[in-house]
């Protein structure tokens, strides 16, 4: 094997121009997003499509940190759920909650949406680390 082979198996692998504006895409939204979840419509891809993209970028990222921001990502794909709509949400206080009254007529209006997301939510990053799991990762 040549010098140049030799060099180019040891360079670092780069995900294909699409994983990584799918995965800058994803990262953009959830740096912005303002609340713990937000309706899936909220993303800049499906969740199948962000996943995919995730998963090729781990295969070929060789840097630690980044591995682990990564499948991070992956994880929290479970905070953006279909139907949610916009915010704000029962469980959150906005600036705009006059001591709290606002808040928990939200609570009372959500009746058992407010328990359910948080183990939704749950459910769903447990099963999205059993795939990295099952993955390798």
């Amino acid at each position: 094997m040549g010098i140049l082979s030799r060099l180019l198996n040891r360079a670092p692998k780069a995900p294909p121009m699409d994983v990584r504006e799918i995965a800058r895409a994803y990262g953009a939204v959830l740096a912005s997003r303002k609340s713990m979840y937000a309706d899936a419509s909220a993303l800049p891809y499906p969740k199948r499509t962000i996943k995919s993209a995730l998963i090729a970028a781990l295969s070929v990222i060789e840097d630690a940190q980044t591995r682990e921001d990564l499948k991070a990502a992956y994880v929290m794909l479970a905070e953006f759920q279909e139907g949610i709509g916009a915010g704000p949400y029962p469980w959150e206080l906005s600036a705009t909650d006059s001591e709290g009254v606002d808040a928990i007529k939200r609570i009372v209006d959500a009746g058992s949406s407010f328990t359910e997301m948080p183990g939704k939510v749950a459910a769903e990053s447990q099963a999205l680390l059993d795939e990295l799991k099952a993955l390798g990762f």
